[in-house]
């Protein structure tokens, strides 16, 4: 578990383009926007996942873990307080198996946010053996590059990696890979929906999260 928080983690780090204030990725990637949150439940979605029935793992680097197909999912985050202060829980459902919970610090990034954009890294490193840490510095390119969306209300972001991309014809289906964001910016610290598509039907990729209503 402690492999996985270091790989979410790794979005955040390292030499790229520097986020410049006014972003999307300012908005909805600043640590602590959920450091006030009371106790609890924070939010809860529910999670489908969709993996090309041809997909492989040879070539992947050792540290990738295949992603599996997710049929039924739920996510929530939660705050916890305990002796030792507060810090943020990622509890899962997938497939009706409850998986380890994974802690976040209370005054860190939205971590449903960076769980997702991992789950992509995995998925495209994992069939194409490619480095996933040249495919996170592509997405947090992507994310620093884009504007806080105009307008009231939700608002929806999508972002495609690897458009411009110089490899994008090694990376097969992957090079078409559309991400979304939906999230209010008047409450950037509640995401409403992610989604991350290859746009191949039944042969492609797809994953998505969606928070429940009421929540």
């Amino acid at each position: 578990m402690k492999s996985m928080l270091l790989a979410l983690l790794v979005l955040l780090a390292g030499p790229v383009l520097p986020v410049q204030a006014g972003t999307f990725s300012d908005l909805v990637m600043a640590p602590g926007l959920l450091v006030a949150a009371p106790t609890g439940t924070v939010a809860r979605y529910s999670m489908t996942r969709h993996l090309p029935a041809h997909a492989e793992t040879a070539g992947t680097a050792a540290e990738v873990r295949p992603l599996v197909p997710v049929v039924d999912g739920r996510l929530e985050l939660a705050v916890v307080e305990n002796g030792g202060g507060r810090h943020l829980a990622l509890r899962r459902d997938m497939n009706g198996k409850a998986e380890p919970e994974i802690t976040f610090p209370a005054d860190g990034p939205n971590p449903v946010l960076l769980y997702f954009l991992e789950n992509v890294v995995r998925g495209i490193a994992s069939e194409t053996g490619g480095s996933p840490f040249y495919i996170r510095n592509r997405i947090r390119e992507v994310l620093a590059a884009a504007g806080i969306p105009a307008g009231q209300g939700p608002q929806q972001v999508i972002l495609q990696p690897f458009a411009q991309d110089p490899n994008r014809d090694r990376m097969g289906i992957y090079g078409d890979l559309t991400l979304s964001i939906s999230v209010d910016p008047a409450r950037p610290d509640r995401i409403l929906a992610l989604s991350a598509d290859t746009a191949a039907g039944d042969s492609g990729y797809s994953e998505h999260l969606l928070l429940v209503p009421g929540e």
